[in-house]
C-alpha cells in the first residue's frame, strides 16, 4: 500500500466543513475585528490626546508670556526701588554734608562774635584813651 492510499482525500471542487474550521475561521476572523476595534480605538484616543497636549501647550504658553510681562512690571518695579534707593543715599550725604556745613558756620560765627567782642573791648579803650565819651541808647550827643 501505498501512502497517499491510506489517506482520504474529498472529491474535487467539494469543500467540506467540519466544525474544526467553522470554529477556527470563526475565531480568526472574531480577532481580526477586535484588532481592528482596539485599533480605532487606539488612533481614536490618541487623536484625543493629541488634541489636549496641543491645547496644555497652548495654555502654557499663554501662562509664560503672562508670566513674562509680570517679570518686565517686577523688574521695573526693581529698577525705579533701586533709583530711589539712590536717591535716598544721595539725600542723606547731603544731609550729612549740610549738618557739617551748619555745624563749621556755628564755629565761623561764634569765633567772629568773639573777634567782634575783643574789637569793641579795643575799640572802647581806643575811645577812653583818645578822650572820646561813650554815646548812650536815647540821648543824642
Amino acid at each position: 500500500m501505498n501512502k497517499h492510499e491510506d489517506t482520504v482525500m474529498p472529491p474535487k471542487g467539494k469543500i467540506e466543513w467540519n466544525l474544526n474550521t467553522i470554529v477556527t475561521l470563526v475565531g480568526f476572523a472574531g480577532g481580526l475585528v477586535a484588532w481592528g476595534i482596539t485599533l480605532g480605538t487606539f488612533s481614536s484616543e490618541m487623536r484625543a490626546y493629541e488634541t489636549r497636549f496641543n491645547t496644555y501647550v497652548n495654555d502654557q504658553r499663554v501662562v509664560a508670556s503672562r508670566n513674562e510681562e509680570r517679570m518686565r512690571a517686577v523688574e521695573s518695579d526693581t529698577k525705579k526701588t533701586d533709583n530711589l534707593a539712590y536717591r535716598v543715599t544721595v539725600v542723606e550725604q547731603n544731609a550729612a554734608n549740610t549738618s557739617q556745613a551748619i555745624v563749621e558756620l556755628k564755629s565761623i560765627v561764634n569765633s567772629q562774635s568773639t573777634d567782634i567782642k575783643v574789637m569793641r573791648e579795643i575799640l572802647e579803650q581806643f575811645r577812653e584813651t583818645q578822650g572820646f565819651r561813650r554815646r548812650t541808647a536815647g540821648m543824642g550827643e
